[in-house]
């Protein structure tokens, strides 16, 4: 069952009688039909089936009746509720009343009293198709309407997170990259640039073509980085050597992992490197303190022993016969 409603009004029952069981007869028992015998019920009619959530989808009324005239009806419904369509079926309506009803009410159809049977159900039967019609295009451009809204908000996110991810790009602490698979840089963060003593990520990406030529100290260290992303397709804490610019060597640490599209196939690289040739100075320099310390409690050691040796009876008495061969001699 639809919630649709046909409200026929006339101040004539035995007509509403007519109205009603005509378009009972010929109507899919789709439709909820309902009479009024004046403007004002009809008034009060619909704004009890809007209480209720029913639609009224047309409006039929008469226009010759006491207080309020058809005409004047259909002008406050389309007032009010402009979706609902309206029809004048009257046979003593004037032109300034028909003139009132299309130009103000939005008339769908006038039909003279006496009605032709055919004619008032293919009207009505067309009224409500059209009402349905603009419905369900109403219905279509809200959710039009919504998606657009979502759309919004999605690209608005998107926006956002551009924005983010460039600022965090942009301000990183790490230096940042993407390099294709063949070994040229994509993209660089300032960090990244002044790493390997560049003024600007854009001054890296002209001068830094070849990766693997210009970068790598060590061949061994391109060599084991490569097969490393190519069968795990991730790298963590790798440590290795490269030239800057200007020819110097530094310690560089890289986090590294390759980036495929849902097919597998490898798009390109992207990851973060340190400088750490201060950590790598302190930990050298370190582990000569380490050495250092180790040496001379080697020593502390050797010289303990020797005093240890010295102060036995065995040595003394060595030490004793030494003297009386040097007296002797």
């Amino acid at each position: 069952m639809t919630n649709l409603v046909i409200l026929c009004v006339d101040d004539e029952i035995t007509i509403l009688e007519s109205i009603k069981e005509q378009l009972r007869r010929n109507l899919e028992d789709n439709y909820e039909i309902e009479t009024a015998e004046s403007g004002e019920e009809a008034l009060e009619i619909i704004q009890e089936f809007e209480e209720d959530s029913m639609e009224v989808a047309l409006v039929i009324s008469d226009q010759i009746m006491p207080r309020m005239k058809g005409d004047e009806l259909l002008i406050d419904v389309h007032a009010h509720h402009p979706k609902i369509l309206t029809v004048m079926l009257t046979g003593q309506a004037n032109a300034q009343a028909v003139g009132n009803a299309v130009n103000a009410a939005n008339l769908y159809r006038y039909i003279a009293k006496p009605w032709d049977e055919t004619d008032l159900v293919l009207t009505v039967k067309e009224a409500l198709r059209s009402y349905l019609q603009e419905r369900q295009l109403a219905q279509q451009n809200q959710e039009l309407k919504k998606l657009n809204t979502s759309l919004e908000q999605k690209v608005e996110e998107l926006r956002i997170a551009e924005e983010n991810y460039r600022s965090i790009f942009e301000n990183a602490l790490e230096g940042i990259f993407q390099c294709t698979p063949d070994g040229k840089y994509i993209k660089v963060n300032p960090i990244m640039a002044r790493i390997y003593g560049y003024n600007s990520p854009e001054e890296m990406l002209t001068s830094r073509q070849e990766v693997d030529r210009q970068i790598f100290v060590n061949d061994s260290d391109r060599e084991h980085l490569k097969y490393l992303l190519d069968n795990q397709d991730e790298v963590k804490n790798f440590q290795y050597q490269i030239y800057r610019q200007n020819g110097a060597i530094i310690w560089v640490e890289e986090n590294t992992r390759a980036v495929r599209d849902r097919h597998g196939t490898l798009l390109y690289y992207e990851g973060i490197i340190q400088d750490i040739t201060q950590r790598k100075q302190e930990e050298q320099a370190l582990k000569l303190q380490v050495q250092q310390m180790q040496i001379a409690i080697d020593k502390s050691k050797q010289a303990s022993e020797v005093a240890k040796i010295v102060e036995t009876d065995s040595f003394q008495k060595v030490k004793q016969k030494l003297k009386k061969i040097r007296k002797n001699s």
